[in-house]
């Protein structure tokens, strides 16, 4: 015998096997199944299909019912628990789904969030790192060369001078400004040293005029005897080495320039009046274009190619520490040097400041004791 099951109308209804369609059909309208939605219809019967397409066709689309069949068993409170729990199960699984997708996601971007900014926070450190090499290099190469000038330039060397030349042509400071020019100081009856010094003098010159056309630079010799050293006697000294410049003038003149050049000469091995040697300072003075000492050499150890690449790198270090750059890096390595020295004195007043007061303190505490 087969059995249809009615839920939700307050009581369950028998119907035997041998009712038909029609009245199957009447008895559920009856009852209003056609507007319950979670209702459930079990059919123990040959003719279900044809009851559950014909129940399909009647009742509307949004209130089907759903059909199970069950050949074996009973429609029981369980199985509806159990389809509950199945329904909650799938929906938590869903929602776990998407929540997993989504926490993907979020991680997911997270991570391009935190790359691209890793990636900009490197670029900024890069660029950091390099603007400070860049500048301390450059400030630590302004300090060397202005230690070095402060080194190698002696105080206040050089200044304006009124001699003749070995064509008796009145000469002064002004007349070699616009080239450079090298200062060697001498005298015409030296044995060995001078001759030497203006050969290498010379030589060096011409070599570096065939390196490179400009600087043009002039060689000058100066007599510290001038006692024998006239115009005449000069003019045929200097013959023997083209484009020295020889400068001689009165007793007066040569010590003025000898002083301002701090340049030593003393007579010595004295024969009589016109027989004796003088000692005198062997150096190289190197004159930039304004008329200024630049930097002095003593040139006994070298040969002519090394004084000529002396020259030449003397010439362009003096460019470069003219330059607006050098300038500027040479203002901020003095200020940074005063703003130092103020903190290293403020700090040494501080300290003496604190002992006088932890002397006082203890004193005081002595007294009152």
């Amino acid at each position: 015998m087969s059995l249809l099951t009615l839920r939700g109308i307050g009581t369950h209804q028998v119907l035997s096997r041998g009712l038909c369609r029609h009245t199957v059909v009447s008895r559920l309208h009856k009852h209003s199944l056609a507007a319950a939605a979670d209702r459930v219809i079990l059919f123990r019967n040959a003719r279900l299909s044809q009851i559950q397409s014909h129940i399909y066709s009647k009742c509307p689309l949004n209130s089907r019912y759903r059909l199970h069949c069950l050949s074996t068993r009973r429609y029981s409170t369980e199985d509806e628990k159990q389809r509950k729990e199945l329904e909650k199960r799938q929906k938590m699984a869903m929602m776990s789904r998407h929540l997993e997708r989504s926490d993907a996601v979020r991680k997911e971007i997270k991570e391009i969030r935190n790359e691209v900014l890793s990636k900009e926070i490197l670029q900024f450190k890069y660029r950091l790192v390099l603007v400070l090499v860049i500048g301390s290099l450059l400030i630590a190469y302004a300090s060397f060369m202005w230690l070095e000038l402060e080194l190698n330039t002696p105080a206040n060397v050089g200044g304006n001078f009124d001699l003749l030349d070995q064509d008796g042509n009145p000469r002064t400071l002004d007349d070699f400004k616009g080239n450079w020019s090298v200062f060697y100081f001498g005298y015409t009856n030296c044995p060995d040293v001078c001759p030497e010094e203006m050969e290498k003098l010379s030589a060096s010159v011409s070599l570096l005029r065939k390196k490179v056309s400009p600087p043009t630079v002039v060689p000058v010799f100066v007599s510290v005897d001038p006692a024998r050293d006239d115009v005449e006697r000069l003019k045929n000294y200097v013959k023997d080495w083209p484009g020295l410049v020889g400068l001689t003038g009165s007793h007066e003149s040569i010590n003025d320039i000898t002083k301002k050049f701090k340049v030593f000469s003393e007579k010595s091995l004295i024969l009589d009046a016109d027989n004796y040697l003088v000692d005198h300072t062997s150096l190289y003075f190197f004159m930039s274009p304004e008329g200024t000492f630049v930097e002095y050499l003593y040139p006994r150890e070298m040969d002519e190619e090394e004084i000529a690449d002396w020259m030449y790198k003397t010439t362009k270090r003096y460019w470069l520490t003219n330059t607006w750059l050098y300038k500027k890096a040479l203002s901020l390595t003095e200020r940074i040097h005063t703003f130092l020295m103020a903190r290293r004195k403020e700090k040494i007043e501080q300290k003496r400041k604190d002992l006088r007061e932890q002397m006082l303190a203890r004193t005081t505490k002595d007294e009152r004791s």
